[in-house]
């Protein structure tokens, strides 16, 4: 297992200080969210956090910048709903957008930065890019969501956008076959896709972990894998879990994780 931890230009090694079952429990109180990135990633952790890929946030604003220029987007969210941005959240979520390419380099950026709410989903995608895109590594990084700000605390503080509302309300305008607003309400419900507009604060990253074929990156809950009984013992953790990746959609593993977690309730009572 690795673990770094961000907490400013420097980075500090040694162990893995969350466990999943802690983890999700954070997830549920909107204490936490959760990233993802590998190789193919255009949006990539740097020792300011990440930064979206879109002109006006490349480079990455300075902190007195952001808050002259973005911060107070936060206080209000009427902005959220105009079509031209929630048309924006649409693509990216949908995975591309006009000019899109995954070097950074390379045509339009997007103003935004994927996370999710959803561990069950995030490590079957997890396992998804390990097994069938044949990533040789993913990292998991752990992120502070920002509400525990005081009123007193003058600094920099990050755009959260749960993006489900703005696309269901446009997704109910639009009637036409493959309706873009629609899939990715869908994708987002299903993933607990929270957007983050322009930043994530270094100060924000917990725990940045590596997960690979052989390795994973905390301790995941029981129920996330198979009985013991079934264990070979030259397996790896991806070949002990409750589903299988490489046949297996997120909707399909997250229903065997709530049968396999039922069972282990009863096992237990």
């Amino acid at each position: 297992m690795s673990y770094t931890s961000y907490g400013g230009m420097e980075s500090t090694i040694g162990p893995v200080k969350w466990e999943g079952d802690v983890i999700e429990d954070g997830l549920k109180d909107q204490d936490f969210v959760l990233r993802l990135t590998d190789s193919r990633s255009i949006t990539k952790l740097t020792w300011k956090g990440f930064s979206s890929s879109s002109d006006q946030f490349d480079p990455c604003p300075s902190n007195r910048k952001w808050k002259y220029h973005f911060q107070h987007l936060r206080y209000h969210d009427e902005w959220m709903g105009d079509q031209d941005i929630v048309e924006s959240m649409s693509n990216h979520i949908n995975g591309g957008w006009d000019g899109y390419s995954y070097d950074r380099d390379y045509g339009q950026g997007s103003d935004w930065i994927s996370t999710s709410t959803d561990l069950q989903w995030t490590i079957w995608e997890i396992t998804r890019r390990l097994t069938k895109l044949h990533r040789s590594k993913v990292d998991l990084h752990l992120i502070r969501k920002g509400l525990w700000i005081s009123r007193n605390y003058r600094g920099c503080e990050p755009i959260w956008v749960n993006p489900t509302s703005y696309l269901r309300k446009q997704a109910r305008l639009e009637y036409y076959y493959e309706n873009p607003y629609r899939k990715a309400y869908n994708f987002a419900k299903a993933s607990g896709e929270m957007l983050c507009y322009g930043r994530i604060f270094d100060k924000d990253i917990l725990e940045s972990t590596k997960w690979t074929n052989s390795d994973p990156g905390f301790v995941l809950p029981d129920y996330f894998y198979k009985s013991r009984k079934y264990w070979d013992y030259y397996d790896s953790w991806i070949d002990r879990l409750v589903w299988n990746p490489w046949e297996d959609d997120s909707t399909e593993a997250k229903r065997k994780m709530k049968n396999r977690r039922i069972k282990l309730q009863k096992s237990r009572r």
